[in-house]
């Protein structure tokens, strides 16, 4: 009687995990007028450099990243220029301190993958 030799196992190669892209410099404007951030939403990656450019409207505003430690003062009408390394992946919110909070009235979301 013949015993059956079992096959040997097939090799399963692990696929490497999908390599970052390099960082790049993400250029955005954002409008403050009407108490609202116009476009709300600001993409990239990790490791990116996130350069926004500020255009008040009638009002002082901020631009304020609590977990990141941003807070930037926008006085009405003023334009102005502020960069940064977004370090981290996920939803991070941004808000103006007078006009809003994370997640009410003049807010928005950095959204990094």
């Amino acid at each position: 009687m013949r015993i059956p030799i079992p096959a040997s196992p097939t090799s399963t190669a692990v696929p490497e995990p999908p390599s970052r892209p390099p960082p790049v410099t993400v250029s955005m404007t954002l409008n403050l007028a009407e108490r609202s951030f116009t476009p709300h939403q600001v993409h990239g990656n990790a490791g990116d450099t996130v350069a926004l450019t500020f255009m008040g409207g009638t009002e002082q505003h901020t631009f304020t990243v609590s977990s990141l430690g941003i807070d930037v003062t926008i006085a009405a009408r003023e334009t102005k220029q502020f960069s940064f390394v977004m370090p981290v992946d996920g939803e991070v919110p941004f808000f103006c301190r007078l006009h809003g909070t994370a997640s009410s009235g003049m807010h928005g979301l950095l959204i990094f993958h």
